[in-house]
């Protein structure tokens, strides 16, 4: 749009001057996109306008000549703008014109119209001249609202998007300082599924008509918006209670039960819920859209249609983990984490015929974090392959080196657990290969633990990955057998040499029929499939003695030893030997 200061150079000299005709330059002036009024000193001193051009006078709504001699204060567009008409006058006193533009809105009948205005100095034979330039500057404010409208808006559902939501709740949350406004997070359950079986198109007929079923469940003052594919955010800034909370939600889901008719037929929907108050002054909308989602993912992990409150001591805790993440990150690039191992003894002879390494993490500051604590956050964030493949890699060499310097270790062998993560993302056996030839060591030195439920997840791929780990001469324990998806089809149609009977049943074998006969039942299996049994977990001689005579072959436990340095293992190898 043309500026107002790209007309003032036709006003450096007089209007009629330059020889141009007086009805030339009104001609001229009327043909400019801006309206125009020159104004100089009338009657008891005081400006009065002495020529417009026509569209100056089309907006004062007076038919031309009847602006000459009036002054500005009697003009309807300028009649209220005291600062731009004390402007003129200065002008034509003999001042110099202001910088910048004088902007303001005029009620009309057809509506609100907005103008921008600046003054202009003329020099003339009986002196200054205030010359006044205006723009309508309405399509440009309704081009701004209309474009923040689309800004503020979802371009699919029409409702508020995530700008305009966090504009919203910012405003809210500045109220006062307030505290006690509700946010919920909604997730729509399974839409995915919606959108493969029906098409997005249907995806989006879905989305839409839900905008406005979650919109007739909340009163005007609350606040709908689409966050981005089918995420949801409601606010409700005067819900300041759990339990009023609870009853919206309790709303939506109601809602929620009856199909939604779309032209790809009948949908039902769920959605999963978080919800977040704010109840501590000075919470910022960051902070109470992030508390939100951290309910939902909490939300989502109980499965579909669930609902969770935000609660901060889990999420700090969740922060520990995360910081714990990094911390793990960092030790296994340092190689800071080592192993311990515990003794597998021969319940016939005595003998320690292998041990089990197991991962150690002795941190700087936390000082020892167990296993249990860091395993799954490596499992999840995927470091338990790096992890896993550091933890092969050292078992093979420690063992390799106690195998030629110290006798009781001769034709000993070294257990080590694998995750079914692990063996889901990594080349278990281009791993167990590397560390077996890397440390000079045959297969059959070497022991891979897994749990029955890394069998479940992909039985086919586990099966194979069996076979080319007893292709290289590797033996293959079933961990914790009897606690988890145990399936007899899997002893029968997997490679497995061991059953390690879970310390569970050991510890409950003397007080327990039920643990002795399940005992019992594994040890006869084994048995009857020629595979090695290992009793986990015994804690004392008794224990010792029952499950020596009920069969088994391999005991493992703190009656033998709790896992050892490798400096304490070195020296038990030598007391045996």
């Amino acid at each position: 749009m043309s500026s107002a200061a790209s007309f003032y150079p036709a006003f450096e000299a007089p209007l009629t001057g330059g020889g141009a005709s007086v009805s030339t330059a009104s001609e001229l002036l009327d043909t400019l996109p801006v309206g125009i009024a020159v104004f100089r000193h009338g009657g008891a001193n005081q400006p009065v306008c002495v020529q417009a051009n026509r569209l100056f006078y089309e907006w004062s709504g007076i038919a031309a000549p009847g602006l000459i001699g009036v002054s500005p204060r009697k003009i309807s567009v300028l009649c209220d703008q005291g600062s731009l008409i004390e402007q003129i006058a200065e002008v034509i006193a003999g001042g110099q014109a202001a910088r910048g533009e004088h902007s303001w809105s005029v009620q009309t009948q057809t509506g609100i119209q907005h103008f921008a205005a600046q003054v202009a100095v003329q020099k003339t034979r009986s002196g200054q001249q205030a010359v006044l330039c205006v723009r309508d500057r309405s399509p440009e404010i309704y081009a701004e609202a209309h474009l923040r409208q689309t800004m503020l808006s979802d371009d699919l559902t029409g409702i508020p998007n995530r700008l305009s939501f966090m504009e919203k709740l910012e405003t809210e949350l500045e109220r006062a300082g307030r505290k006690g406004l509700v946010v919920l997070l909604l997730n729509v359950d399974r839409f995915t599924r919606i959108n493969e079986s029906l098409g997005a198109t249907v995806g989006d007929e879905f989305l839409i008509a839900l905008a406005r079923r979650l919109t007739g469940c909340v009163r005007d003052r609350d606040c709908v918006a689409r966050l981005g594919a089918d995420e949801f955010a409601i606010l409700l800034p005067t819900v300041n209670t759990e339990a009023g909370a609870n009853e919206v939600v309790e709303r939506i889901h109601q809602r929620l039960e009856d199909p939604f008719t779309l032209s790809g037929g009948e949908v039902y929907a769920s959605a999963t819920i978080g919800i977040a108050i704010a109840e501590e002054v000075g919470t910022t909308a960051e902070e109470l859209i992030h508390q939100a989602d951290y309910a939902l993912r909490s939300a989502k992990s109980a499965g579909a249609n669930a609902v969770e409150k935000y609660v901060a001591r889990d999420h700090s805790r969740e922060i520990g983990l995360f910081h714990m993440e990094a911390e793990l990150r960092r030790a296994i690039e340092r190689e800071e984490l080592t192993l311990a191992y515990q003794p597998l003894v021969s319940l016939e002879t005595g003998r320690i015929v292998g041990v089990e390494a197991l991962s150690r993490w002795h941190n700087p500051e936390r000082g020892f974090v167990s296993p249990g604590d860091y395993i799954p956050i490596a499992e999840e964030s995927g470091l338990i392959v790096p992890l896993g493949r550091a933890a092969l890699r050292h078992a093979c060499e420690r063992l390799a080196y106690w195998r030629k310097t110290i006798k009781a270790a001769s034709d000993m062998h070294i257990a080590v657990n694998v995750s079914g993560v692990q063996l889901k993302r990594d080349d278990i056996v281009a791993t167990v290969h590397d560390a077996l030839s890397n440390a000079g060591l045959p297969g059959s030195a070497l022991k891979i633990e897994l749990t029955e439920s890394a069998i479940v997840s992909d039985p086919e791929r586990v099966r194979e990955v069996f076979h080319r780990l007893k292709a290289l001469g590797c033996k293959i324990a079933m961990d914790d057998f009897g606690t988890g998806y145990s399936s007899l089809a899997y002893l029968q149609t997997f490679p497995i040499d061991v059953l390690k009977i879970d310390q569970s049943f050991i510890a409950g074998m003397l007080d327990s029929e039920d643990s002795q006969n399940i005992i019992d039942a594994i040890l006869s299996l084994s048995r009857a499939l020629h595979m090695t049994t290992v009793a986990e977990g015994i804690e004392t001689e008794l224990q010792m003695r029952a499950i020596r005579a009920a069969g088994c072959d391999i005991g493992q436990g703190y009656y033998f030893a709790r896992p050892l340095s490798e400096p304490d293992l070195i020296a038990k190898l030598g007391q045996s030997s």
